[in-house]
């Protein structure tokens, strides 16, 4: 087979996929979504707080949102470190010398921002994984 086969194959099997994944899905009245304005459930705006408690009535949903809501945590607490080092940028007049403490402080930085985009990441997968095992079995209870 040639490669222009092998990807028009690959290409047509993709959008396959992607019509029954639409097609699959149906929307029910207490399914929770993330709009741009906030979380909605049945039309209607719902507060954090009513989304963890929907989200807690699900068992299969809580170990992920425990996962999300303590990666959250991490990725706030990460911000520490960088709002430290704010304390300890030199005047702008005096001369840079490069010593160890620079280093130090652009390994903290570094590590500090990579915790950031890590739990951040890590707090949103598990979160949106959380309200589709509740949106799943919603759909399947009602």
């Amino acid at each position: 087979m040639h490669s222009g086969s092998i990807k028009t194959i690959l290409i047509i099997q993709f959008f396959l996929s992607l019509t029954t994944f639409t097609i699959g899905q149906e929307r029910n009245d207490n399914q929770i979504s993330r709009k741009w304005a906030g979380w909605k459930m049945n039309g209607e705006r719902i507060s954090w707080k009513e989304v963890k408690s929907n989200i807690q009535q699900v068992p299969g949903a809580v170990p992920f949102l425990k996962k999300g809501l303590n990666s959250r945590r991490l990725f706030y607490i990460s911000y520490i470190p960088l709002a430290a080092s704010l304390l300890f940028i030199q005047d702008p007049d005096f001369p840079q010398i490069r010593s160890t403490r620079n280093t130090v402080y652009y390994i903290t930085n570094f590590l500090s921002t990579a915790c950031i985009i890590y739990f951040g990441i890590r707090a949103v997968k598990n979160l949106k994984m959380a309200i589709r095992i509740h949106n799943e079995n919603r759909a399947i209870v009602y």
